[in-house]
């Protein structure tokens, strides 16, 4: 029964049933994968109520293995090793998310004359980058790229992004990954009929509670409180004509490559992690049988509003689950439906 319980949770989670989505795909997919889990661990109607999370699932598997003499330790760990790099991954996505949503609010308060692109991604041969925001302006051409983090940040002479902290991070690839920005985008205006435009890149700070240093001469930076009034007050002549500018923001738009990215973690194991710790903990607890007759009863009447038929059984106490598994159930609809 367990492993049935275990082929069914596993089955369930949707989420990143493709091998890859657009970028701005992912997030929605680390949603639902959340979700999934609530509402296989938890009371559906519950977990909305109660803005249930992963953590909520962790707590109460948590319990769950110690109401059970820790019966499932190395299942735990294992499961909690993998959902290190999901609970990772999700706060890296929702806080750039974001921070980029907060932007573009921002960017609305601007006075000049100006076209907003979010999130374009462009290519040349084999680099590829994504831009948060570009500002056209009539003085300049802004990249703004969004950070959202809470420590304090130095960006050395060489360009190394450094967040300070009892445990500092360092990205030595910061530097040329903005030049990259910059140089694509001049590239990709060239093609328009913009030789040597004015661009001005952007480092902006969604906190401006954090220390900020920048020795890095190539990239200025900002607070987003600041941002619509360094763009608007910016010293500079009317070099640029709007409406050509809109015209080509708008073919920038159409013929942008957009990439597909994979998970950047192993989805298939993680999932199957969850199964496995989730149906023996539910085993062990003694709350197996009514789980899993309360899943079959809910599959069977999602069956037959599909398929307009109504199917006779309805598992009760267990006596079934010997007879009716997975595949077994799925033959017999299908087979009732073709009648």
């Amino acid at each position: 029964m367990r492993e049935l319980r275990k082929e069914m949770i596993f089955r369930n989670l949707a989420a990143f049933s493709r091998p890859a989505y657009y970028n701005n795909e992912l997030i929605e997919q680390y949603e639902l994968l959340e979700k999934e889990m609530v509402d296989t661990t938890f009371n559906r109607a519950h977990a909305e109520i109660a803005k249930l999370r992963v953590q909520d699932v962790i707590r109460h598997m948590s319990d769950m293995n110690v109401n059970c003499d820790h019966i499932a330790d190395d299942k735990f760990e294992r499961f909690m090793n993998l959902n290190k790099e999901f609970v990772n991954e999700i706060k890296k996505s929702k806080s750039g998310a974001r921070g980029e949503r907060l932007t573009l609010k921002h960017l609305e308060m601007l006075k000049c004359e100006n076209e907003i692109i979010s999130n374009l991604e462009l290519s040349r041969g084999c680099h590829h980058t994504e831009l948060d925001a570009v500002v056209f302006t009539k003085k300049a051409i802004f990249i703004i790229e969004v950070k959202n983090t809470g420590k304090d940040v130095y960006i050395d002479e060489k360009g190394n992004y450094i967040k300070l902290g009892e445990y500092s991070f360092v990205k030595s690839t910061f530097g040329e990954k903005m030049n990259e920005k910059e140089y694509l985008l001049k590239e990709e205006l060239k093609l328009y009929g913009l030789r040597n435009p004015k661009i001005v890149t952007l480092l902006v700070f969604v906190d401006n509670k954090i220390n900020v240093k920048n020795d890095y001469k190539f990239v200025d930076y900002a607070f987003l409180t600041n941002l619509p009034n360094i763009i608007d007050s910016y010293d500079g002549l009317n070099i640029y004509n709007m409406n050509k500018l809109r015209k080509i923001s708008k073919k920038l738009v159409k013929n942008e490559c957009k990439h597909f990215y994979s998970a950047p973690f192993n989805v298939v194991e993680y999932k199957e992690a969850f199964a496995d710790l989730l149906s023996t903990l539910e085993d062990a607890s003694g709350i197996l049988t009514d789980v899993y007759e309360e899943q079959i009863n809910e599959e069977t009447v999602v069956e037959e509003e599909k398929s307009g038929v109504k199917f006779p059984w309805k598992l009760v106490g267990g006596l079934s689950l010997g007879l009716i598994g997975i595949g077994t159930l799925s033959k017999v609809i299908k087979s009732s439906v073709g009648k």
